[in-house]
């Protein structure tokens, strides 16, 4: 169940981070809707949620959990989330004049 849900986790924020950066229009606007709209996912993935929220018992058990599964996880779960997010906030980076 975990690396499914962490694969549906990633692609619903992508998905976000596509949909709230792919036309700036007011920078700070755009990255408090960005912000508000990256929390939705917890919502609708409730049940992954409270098994990986990091006070929860994933993060208590990790060292317990085989390393090939951890590592899977998050592969394909939060590094993929934080990764599509970190490559479309390269691309606003072009918006921004100092």
């Amino acid at each position: 169940m975990l690396p499914d849900s962490s694969v549906s986790v990633a692609a619903a924020l992508t998905a976000v981070a596509e949909s709230c950066l792919a036309q700036i229009t007011d920078l700070e606007q755009d990255l408090i809707v960005l912000g508000r709209a990256w929390l939705a996912p917890l919502e609708a993935f409730r049940e992954h949620f409270a098994i990986v929220h990091p006070v929860r018992p994933v993060s208590a058990e990790v060292t317990r959990l085989p390393a090939e599964a951890v590592e899977k996880w998050q592969a394909t779960g939060p590094r993929q989330a934080r990764r599509e997010l970190a490559r479309r906030l390269l691309g606003v980076a072009g918006f921004i004049r100092l």
